[in-house]
């Protein structure tokens, strides 16, 4: 089945409605020549998978730029959007443009939610710098990543805060009635990029991880919504988690660093009390070639965007990857089955239908009816042109 089809957004997130049609969500991102984030309205397609290729709706839209009070709305960069499985809403923050940077950056910016049929754009705080401030008096800006996620009525959002050019852990966090900012530096003070929902074993949500920077990754437990460090024990990078909801795992990516060093995949088990426990290293040992003859190293490519995919046959991890052997700037998709993410003879490179594989990786998150992660249909790629 082909499931490509152009969407202006890199982050999608979808909701199954029945065997075959989902609805995808994102928001639309705007090109003005300096930036490719700019905002100023979010937008719902359906897609049958029943038909070959799958049939994508027409768009549907709703204004989010009046109700931020923006006149340049800019979003974050990467992890963009988050759900609220309390609220039933679609989260998601945006800022004011400063007229010169490529990302979010600054003082100002607001975090949002839209209910699923876009027929409702709340302001769910107006001044999230207001919560780094509070963790960190000092703080000057936020920079690039700002991300949240809300579940029994609790929200917690990762903000990449900065002191001058040093790095801030800082996290948002909402407990029901009281917004609070937190420093979450008990083993690095580097900054938080995105918040990832987790389920154990049995199917009981127990929180969140973080995606940080240098390894910087932490737990947030949804009792009490302490913090404390989880991370792969032996990754040196930044470390990106993925809820793996077929096997109730959650596995990590690494990326970071130059070709130097390895960027390992890590398998762990998730557990209420820390967060994830039994790290397993599978990182694969090997390489693969891409249509442009590039060698990429599997073990020290930089891993990045971790999603579960799957298709009519397989289900997949999917990473999107850089350096380890591309040119810096060049970006491709690499797979592999879920069962065999250590053996490097069963990694590909992903392909578009026409054969082309230029591509950079995409963020996505799939849920269905009851609100439980599936593995996703779709794999969102951006076309890359080398």
């Amino acid at each position: 089945m082909q499931y490509e089809q152009a969407v202006p957004a890199q982050h999608i997130l979808l909701f199954r409605k029945a065997t075959y049609v989902y609805d995808a969500y994102y928001p639309k991102q705007l090109d003005n020549g300096t930036t490719q984030f700019i905002c100023r309205e979010f937008a719902k397609r359906q897609i049958d998978f029943s038909k070959e290729p799958a049939e994508w709706s027409d768009e549907k839209t709703v204004d989010v730029a009046t109700p931020s009070g923006f006149t340049n709305p800019i979003l974050p960069i990467k992890n963009i959007i988050g759900y609220d499985f309390y609220r039933d809403g679609i989260l998601f923050v945006l800022g004011e443009w400063d007229g010169k940077s490529w990302l979010l950056t600054g003082t100002q910016a607001k975090l949002m939610i839209v209910n699923r049929d876009l027929t409702r754009v709340e302001v769910l705080h107006d001044d999230i710098f207001s919560l780094a401030r509070e963790a960190e008096p000092e703080a000057t800006h936020i920079k690039g990543y700002v991300h949240f996620s809300g579940y029994g009525g609790k929200i917690v959002g990762a903000l990449a805060t900065y002191r001058g050019d040093d790095e801030r852990s800082v996290l948002a966090v909402f407990d029901g009635s009281k917004w609070s900012g937190v420093r979450a530096n008990m083993r690095l003070d580097t900054v938080q990029e995105g918040v990832v929902p987790v389920w154990d074993v049995k199917g009981y949500f127990i929180g969140w991880v973080t995606e940080g920077h240098s390894t910087n990754s932490l737990f947030i437990k949804i009792s009490d919504l302490s913090i404390s460090p989880c991370y792969p024990p032996v990754s040196i990078t930044t470390t990106e988690p993925v809820y793996d909801m077929i096997n109730r795992k959650v596995i990590w990516a690494e990326w970071g660093a130059s070709e130097a060093y390895a960027q390992r995949i890590h398998v762990s088990e998730p557990d209420p009390a820390n967060g994830c426990v039994n790290f397993q290293n599978v990182t694969p040992y090997g390489s693969v070639k891409d249509k442009e003859g590039h060698t990429i190293d599997l073990t020290i490519v930089n891993k990045y965007r971790p999603a579960i995919f799957k298709d009519n046959v397989h289900k997949w991890l999917v990473v999107g990857v850089m350096r380890g052997g591309l040119p810096e700037g060049i970006h491709r998709i690499l797979k592999a089955d879920l069962n065999d993410i250590g053996n490097a003879s069963k990694w590909e490179v992903v392909t578009r239908p026409t054969g082309d594989d230029k591509l950079f990786m995409g963020m996505v998150a799939c849920y269905d009816a009851d609100r439980k992660p599936l593995p996703s249909p779709v794999i969102p790629a951006v076309p890359r042109g080398t």
